[in-house]
């Protein structure tokens, strides 16, 4: 994957399902560490903003340099963005008005990706309230995704050639094929968890016949949660978002050692169509391209679920909604995918053998 300007010619594709209202909960303002460009580091820099603030230190920075990557975020107080209000409502937002919000701010959770037959858009599944979104919710706002695309510096880009792993490049007909067979399998909804579980399996079994790198029979399937928690307690992270995140996640991949790859114990029920529901907006929105090789993406989608799966059993068990529990569980599997320590996780071997694993379970 790479960034590229946005091209306004391209025609527009809007994943199924693409409804969304903001229910204002705050969770994308603890949750994530908002990139700006410098003329936004510079505006929310001011001092003036601070006597509109709560709870935040007059000798904490609004804004971050990382010198390594040179890269400027808003910093974060308590696991909160430093502009979030005790009201759940952005401060910038309700002082200035939407448009002063970073980009970034502003576009999520609208997710877009360049491609040789147009601009895919889609929701970003790491929203904590989507399991709520329904078709009484407007559809995505496409022309407002335009606007935003046009102030943005970059956009997520795949071109006519896509690694499928590092080895083996396939073009983009091909890796359409794929996302098709894909999205036939896992964007139907199931209202059993067993029937969510047989998908999964499905899914692992046709990515499993793929080409990719062959492999030592004796790496563990687990091997990628091993890795995962490995990297998860190197504390190599030093943004507070990313802790919480770890630490939010240690329930799931805890869980999977304990019962393996199954199918835990929760209640059947509507919350299962969730996974429908994300596994369309991953697939039509080509949200594997936001990954290195496109079946690590598509890997990344099954992992998701997994983890997601598991976390949502253990956080009902502790007496949470179901609906809300899985879509944070899923969320934070996302995210975990796509964190430092998904990426370094997600190694061609641990992949192989994760779809292995899964594959000897359809065969039993």
């Amino acid at each position: 994957m790479q960034r590229t300007p946005y091209d306004p010619s391209l025609p527009v594709h809007v994943a199924g399902g693409a409804h969304y209202a903001c229910r204002m909960c705050g969770g994308g303002c603890r949750s994530y560490d908002v990139l700006l460009t410098e003329p936004e580091a510079n505006r929310l820099s001011y001092s003036w903003w601070r006597s509109l603030l709560n709870g935040v230190p007059d000798d904490l920075p609004l804004v971050v340099l990382d010198s390594a990557s040179d890269q400027y975020t808003l910093n974060r107080v308590d696991d909160r963005c430093v502009f979030l209000d005790t009201d759940n409502l952005c401060i910038v937002h309700k002082t200035a008005g939407l448009d002063a919000k970073p980009i970034a701010c502003q576009f999520f959770p609208f997710q877009a990706v360049q491609t040789p037959d147009g601009l895919h858009t889609s929701l970003n599944v790491s929203c904590r309230r989507l399991v709520e979104m329904n078709e009484a919710d407007p559809p995505l706002d496409v022309e407002a995704g335009r606007s935003l695309l046009a102030r943005a510096q970059a956009v997520a880009t795949i071109g006519e050639s896509i690694p499928l792993t590092p080895e083996i490049t396939i073009d983009f007909a091909t890796f359409n094929t794929h996302q098709t067979h894909l999205s036939a399998i896992l964007t139907v909804p199931e209202d059993s968890w067993a029937g969510v579980f047989d998908r999964i399996i499905m899914a692992a079994d046709y990515l499993w016949t793929l080409p990719g790198t062959s492999i030592d029979p004796s790496i563990d399937g687990l091997s990628v949660f091993h890795a995962l928690y490995k990297r998860m307690h190197a504390k190599i992270d030093s943004r507070s978002s990313l802790r919480a995140l770890y630490h939010r996640s240690e329930a799931a991949i805890e869980s999977i050692f304990n019962n393996g790859l199954t199918q835990p114990s929760m209640p059947d029920g509507a919350p299962s169509t969730f996974c429908a529901q994300i596994a369309r907006q991953w697939l039509d929105g080509d949200q594997a391209a936001l990954y290195r090789t496109a079946r690590t993406g598509w890997v990344a989608l099954i992992l998701a679920l997994l983890l997601g799966i598991h976390g949502t059993a253990a956080q009902f068990a502790a007496g949470q909604r179901a609906d809300h529990a899985l879509n944070e569980a899923i969320a934070d599997s996302v995210d975990l995918c796509l964190s430092p320590a998904g990426q370094i996780a997600l190694t061609e071997p641990a992949q192989q053998a994760l779809l292995r694993n899964l594959k000897r379970i359809s065969e039993l």
